[in-house]
């Protein structure tokens, strides 16, 4: 079976993705390192159609959505309002930076009182931001795009890359986890149109709470979350005596290295998603857990983690897939790894040495403008694996039920 890559790309939601507070200015590092490497012109460009409130309550609760798009005016940092000033002809504002309202929301909203906001989990680690309405419409739109990409494909496989998506903590009512839409539960839900069986992969070191809760009673989507699980650790879910048929949930342990990942991935992730006999593959790789992320918890390097994600890719020659972002905040390590997937998924076989010129070139200089350095090659020296091959074992036994 052929395969095609397709790519979603928007200039306009490269700036609205850069405003959310908890990854400031990573989208635009991932799609400038894309476009340097030239990877955008092998690929199929998606464009987006953003999400209206009909797409979004295919989920969330329509006072969820309602209060989302509401029309704010609050004081925004000098940061935030040259953003603005950068978003406002583009978006079609009608007002000066602290009375954001755009033209279209003009005509069907009127200013609303904000009481409530902590309601809705507007608080906190996802806090109200610039343009938040017009971001959730646009990211929604990104996975949904992505998905319908993959609804018109006939006879053929497809990959259909999303790096603005994998927002898989928010839900049905509330935003959590940095994440205030759920686009991965949307864009499954699209994706259910056609296919019948779908499954979802979740490599983000942190477990797919959103999404397993929203297909927690499915017989037709299968959840499998590949994550840290620890007292105290975010979110304090997907213990391995959650799981049951159709919603697996592998929890690891710190230190985890690229050996471990791929047995892992081998042993547990093949065999499970197999028994649900997918048509199509929804895969979350948020890269958190590179030992180069400030989170400090796991030791995978970025060739590491793209040998896990290759070998589900080979498990299932003849699906189609919908790949995500996620988590990543160690922003330069994040835009190397998600290009890095991206030019592997492409077939790019150029070697990659040193950064190209490009705007953001000098983001780099700390790295020498190098793209491989010793602290996305090498494991963390003292940063021990504890998924011992008992550990392991372990897990496999609770799991080979299912198998």
């Amino acid at each position: 079976m052929g395969r095609k890559v397709f790519l979603v790309f928007s200039s306009v939601g490269c700036q609205l993705s850069d405003l959310v507070p908890a990854n400031k200015g990573r989208q635009s590092l991932v799609d400038s390192l894309i476009i340097a490497y030239d990877l955008h012109s092998k690929c199929e460009i998606i464009s987006v159609a953003n999400a209206d409130s009909s797409d979004l309550t295919a989920y969330h609760s329509p006072q969820y959505v309602a209060k989302l798009l509401e029309v704010r005016s609050d004081d925004f940092s000098d940061e935030e309002e040259e953003a603005i000033e950068r978003l406002k002809n583009t978006l079609g504002v009608t007002c000066d930076a602290n009375s954001i309202r755009t033209a279209d929301s003009d005509k069907e909203n009127t200013q609303l009182d904000h009481v409530g906001d902590d309601m809705y989990g507007l608080e906190y680690d996802t806090p109200v931001f610039p343009f938040m309405n017009e971001y959730v419409k646009f990211v929604a739109g990104s996975s949904l795009s992505a998905a319908r990409c993959l609804l018109t494909c006939v006879n053929s496989r497809r990959i259909s890359i999303n790096w603005y998506g994998g927002r898989h903590h928010c839900f049905k009512n509330r935003a959590s986890g940095f994440c205030y839409v759920n686009d991965v539960v949307l864009a499954i839900l699209k994706l259910r149109q056609k296919f019948k069986k779908v499954a979802y992969v979740d490599l983000d070191l942190h477990h797919g709470d959103g999404v397993e809760r929203a297909f927690q009673f499915s017989h037709n989507v299968t959840t499998c979350s590949v994550h840290m699980h620890d007292i105290g650790f975010y979110p304090g879910t997907g213990g391995l005596k959650s799981s049951r048929r159709g919603m697996y949930n592998i929890p690891l342990k710190r230190g985890l290295k690229d050996e471990t990942m791929v047995q892992v991935v081998r042993d547990f992730v093949c065999p499970l998603i197999k028994a649900g006999d997918p048509e199509v593959i929804v895969l979350q790789l948020g890269c958190d857990g590179l030992v180069s992320d400030p989170s400090g918890q796991w030791n995978l390097t970025i060739r590491g983690y793209w040998s896990a994600v290759e070998l589900i890719l080979k498990c299932f020659p003849n699906v189609s897939f919908l790949v995500l972002g996620g988590g990543g905040y160690d922003h330069t390590e994040a835009a190397k790894c998600w290009a890095y997937i991206t030019k592997m998924i492409i077939g790019d076989e150029s070697e990659w040495t040193e950064i190209p010129d490009h705007d953001h070139q000098e983001d780099y200089s700390r790295d020498s403008f190098q793209f491989w350095t010793v602290k996305n090659q090498e494991p963390k020296v003292g940063r021990k694996d504890e998924n011992t091959p008992e550990y392991l074992q372990m897990l496999k036994n609770s799991l080979d039920i299912f198998m």
